[in-house]
């Protein structure tokens, strides 16, 4: 028990150099949390993909670039938490979608269009759960939740309460 590695909790840091992520990348405790950080560079977000840990928590970000995002996707964790996201392009959600562990949250988003919600839905390891959507306002609204309605996982949708015609 001695040689096992406590989770490192960040969560006070609001900005993280690729330099420090690639220091970090060596701890190797089960849980690294970010949730602080609200931006990512690309630089970053690739030396961060190789932190060999369960879960990697960022919650706190807000954007996220495609080039971010596909770094992240190649993080061989089994948790990848991105609560913070409110919003997500479609090429962006395509990228993250991309991860192969067990579980990736992306729960803060408000708002879905068709190409992000197909993403999301084809996404292996996507959690299914979008606490903060509350109506679908889009034109296109009943095609996004029957693309949503595809997904392999268990869908939440716990405040939702209008999908307009």
């Amino acid at each position: 028990l001695a040689s096992l590695k406590p989770s490192l909790s960040l969560n006070g840091l609001t900005t993280l150099t690729p330099e420090a992520a690639t220091a970090l990348a060596k701890y190797g405790g089960p849980c690294l949390l970010l949730d602080g950080i609200t931006t990512l560079s690309d630089e970053t977000a690739k030396a961060l993909a190789d932190y060999e840990c369960k879960i990697l928590s960022i919650c706190g970000l807000t954007t996220l670039s495609e080039v971010a995002a596909t770094a992240l996707a190649k993080y061989q964790g089994e948790w990848l938490l991105l609560n913070g996201l409110a919003t997500l392009a479609p090429n962006v959600a395509k990228a993250i979608a991309e991860f192969s562990g067990r579980t990736l949250s992306i729960g803060g988003l408000t708002s879905l269009d068709a190409e992000t919600a197909r993403a999301l839905a084809a996404a292996k390891a996507w959690n299914g759960s979008l606490p903060n959507i509350t109506a679908f306002e889009m034109p296109n609204s009943v095609e996004i939740a029957t693309i949503l309605a595809t997904t392999k996982r268990r869908l939440k949708l716990p405040n939702l309460r209008r999908i307009p015609p």
